[in-house]
């Protein structure tokens, strides 16, 4: 359930944005809408650190929502977007999405 109510964030109008990884472990996905964004990983590993870049210039931070075994779309925290990018760690087996507006 948690899983679904957290695709949800994104706005209806949304534009999937093109996104590569290069871990097979994580799946991602990205989506747009007049500046903000949604970014959405599925770590299916261990836990790790990632990095998220090509953020849109008006964003300076972004909320970091995750839903694992323990927690059903708990926000944890807010990453600073430095230079377009932000650096978090991903727990293992979970989704975490990050969001944010201009």
């Amino acid at each position: 359930f948690w899983d679904i109510k957290q695709l949800g964030m994104t706005a209806a109008d949304s534009a999937s944005v093109p996104i590569t990884c290069d871990n097979p472990k994580v799946v991602s996905c990205a989506l747009a809408d007049h500046g903000a964004c949604v970014v959405h990983l599925v770590n299916n590993g261990a836990p790790r650190t990632a990095t998220v870049s090509g953020l849109p210039a008006g964003v300076k931070e972004m909320r970091v929502i995750v839903t694992d075994s323990r927690r059903g779309m708990q926000e944890i925290k807010r990453v600073p977007v430095v230079q377009g990018a932000v650096q978090l760690p991903l727990d293992s087996m979970s989704f975490t999405s990050l969001a944010g507006n201009p």
